[in-house]
């Protein structure tokens, strides 16, 4: 992961820099100055994929049930589709609408990967419930404490989802003048940035340690519950004390 993302920033600032300053590469042959941004940009986006992609293969453990599954990788990659549709379209259009250009044709395109993330994340959310339930043990402790402690967030998750998807739609189909496009499009950014923010707190707040040999998990409270309901606490190997009655 650290290694590709090096090298996903090191690209990206090359490139950033031979736009920004083409006259850093003009003493190059014409044809390789005009190669290199092309270059730098295509690699950019292959290191920035697989830095994701290995972000993913941290968490896919047999140790952490509710992280293995590809729940996660969809979840990482939806991010990438829907934060970086709303942040391109919000930045690069209100920089055309301040040209004086249109900005329906800009977001009408990103509309596309925008809806794509956000029906990969349902997708995802809903195999990877019945998942947690098929799997059991830890897997089902996590499914358990999601649907009751923190039962009204997952469920605010859902709805958020659900407005997203609706507002993506509407605006692809019946999109209003550039100025109120822009602000619906701001709007639509930060409801994402709230649920992804949330999203990503019960993705580390649910996680339930599986049991090993001489593991110890002190303070968690989930997976002591647990021990002692299934009779795991009945194990000295397991570290969790068994109710004293």
């Amino acid at each position: 992961e650290a290694a590709a993302l090096s090298v996903f920033f090191g690209l990206l600032g090359a490139y950033t820099l031979m736009t920004t300053f083409p006259g850093l590469v003009s003493w190059l042959p014409e044809s390789l100055a005009a190669a290199l941004p092309t270059t730098t940009s295509a690699g950019a986006v292959i290191f920035g994929l697989f830095a994701i992609y290995c972000m993913t293969r941290i968490y896919r453990i047999k140790a952490r049930p509710f992280w293995n599954h590809w729940h996660t990788g969809g979840a990482f990659f939806a991010t990438l589709l829907i934060l970086g549709s709303l942040a391109l379209g919000l930045v690069f259009g209100t920089a055309s609408f301040l040209a004086g250009n249109s900005v329906g044709d800009l977001l009408h395109l990103l509309s596309w990967p925008l809806l794509a993330g956000l029906l990969l994340q349902g997708v995802a959310l809903a195999v990877h419930l019945r998942y947690l339930e098929r799997r059991g043990a830890e897997a089902d402790v996590s499914r358990v404490q999601m649907l009751t402690t923190y039962g009204k967030t997952y469920i605010a998750r859902w709805i958020s989802l659900g407005v997203l998807l609706m507002g993506g739609v509407l605006l692809m189909a019946w999109p209003p003048q550039d100025g109120w496009l822009l602000l619906a499009w701001a709007a639509l950014l930060g409801l994402a940035l709230a649920h992804e923010i949330v999203g990503r707190a019960l993705f580390y707040v649910l996680v339930t340690p599986t049991t090993m040999p001489g593991a110890f998990f002190w303070n968690n409270k989930y997976f002591e519950a647990h021990a002692r309901k299934t009779g795991l606490a009945n194990m000295p190997q397991v570290g969790v004390v068994p109710d004293s009655h």
